[in-house]
């Protein structure tokens, strides 16, 4: 049934893509907001009605179903019954890597999970899964989105590295400042969380969860950098990088299996830390940004996330106990936000304002 989005994404593609080119996000935005609304009410009415996993099923098909309707009416591009080779040679070469790199990364994001399924059991996987899609939380919602704009922006600007070199930055800090907090901040109120949303047989996700919110801390920012390969037509060197990579996140994957599914985390955190200044300097190159320029950066987002949550473990540590799980969880979020507002107006005034500016004139 779920191979039925082949179809439906297949057809969706090209407009989609038209969108992104022309920077419309307003118009995407608006078909992805209704789409993800129907899906998620067939989702409830199904899970009400116990068709269990069945309403992921639909709910998938659903949204899916509703971006190729919205795409189509939206865009009026409309593809005809022509076929020119040589206007497909253009972008081949492009295509195909971007494809391969794509294919191998699809299985690479994939493989803990075919690992874990295979010698750890079922479930071992139920709770590395949920486990990994709390973590990947930030890199859905924020880096992929962002990422969506950047690589048109740099894309426009050709050669221009200095010029390219200051958007990505800006992307960045911007990135860097609010997927940050939301994942040190998780990762103090992780037990709380679980225990509060999720059955006592769930608590073996609580140690998974200090081990992956810090994988999805570093791929935030990390995954940004996909926006370069793409926009200097080098994605060839992209494959080459994805294959070098993908052998030592496989591998690690391997060897963490003899730990059950702690250690395939343990294995994933460390391939990340091995990986990210190698996997940063390589397209970091190609607009020529230095590696500790673009940590001078992110820093401050980090540096005022990690005091949050210090303030976060403190306070927790004196309320845990003494009031309810619901007002202990807000109580902690609530000051979160706050100490990290106030701190952030203070020492990274300059990144607050512009994310304000751009989501008042949004």
């Amino acid at each position: 049934m779920l191979s039925i989005n082949f179809l439906f994404n297949s057809i969706t593609t090209l407009q989609n893509s038209l969108f992104e080119k022309d920077m419309n996000f307003n118009i995407l935005s608006k078909i992805e907001i209704i789409a993800n609304s129907f899906g998620a009410i067939i989702a409830i009415l199904l899970a009400i009605n116990d068709y269990g996993v069945w309403s992921l099923v639909f709910q998938t098909l659903t949204v899916s179903f509703f971006l190729l309707i919205l795409n189509w009416y939206y865009s009026k591009f409309r593809p005809k019954l022509i076929f020119e080779f040589s206007e497909v040679k253009k972008v081949l070469n492009f295509g195909l890597n971007l494809s391969g790199f794509n294919i191998l990364n699809y299985f690479v994001r994939n493989a803990d999970y075919f690992l874990i399924g295979k010698f750890l059991g079922m479930n071992e996987l139920g709770f590395y899964s949920l486990a990994y899609r709390i973590m990947l939380f930030p890199i859905q919602n924020i880096t992929s989105v962002v990422s969506r704009v950047l690589f048109p922006a740099l894309s426009k600007l050709k050669e221009d590295n200095e010029k390219s070199k200051e958007i990505y930055l800006n992307v960045a800090k911007s990135v860097a400042f609010i997927s940050f907090p939301i994942m040190i901040g998780f990762f103090v109120i992780n037990e709380n969380f679980v225990s509060l949303f999720f059955e006592e047989k769930w608590n073996p996700i609580i140690n998974l969860l200090y081990i992956l919110v810090p994988v999805g801390l570093i791929q935030s920012v990390y995954t940004l950098a996909g926006a370069i390969y793409q926009s200097r037509n080098r994605t060839r060197l992209w494959l080459y990088w994805g294959i070098i990579s993908s052998f030592i996140t496989v591998s690690g994957f391997y060897v963490g299996l003899n730990w059950g599914i702690i250690g395939v985390a343990i294995s994933y955190l460390v391939t990340n830390l091995i990986l990210i200044i190698p996997g940063s300097k390589i397209p970091f190159n190609l607009i020529e940004l230095r590696v500790i320029e673009y940590l001078k950066t992110i820093l401050p987002a980090f540096f005022i996330s990690f005091l949050m949550g210090l303030a976060v473990y403190l306070v927790r540590y004196l309320i845990v106990g003494v009031f309810n799980e619901i007002f202990v969880l807000v109580t902690l979020i609530v000051f979160g936000v706050a100490f990290y507002v106030v701190f952030s107006f203070q020492f990274n005034r300059t990144v607050m304002m512009k994310i304000f500016q751009r989501i008042k004139s949004s």
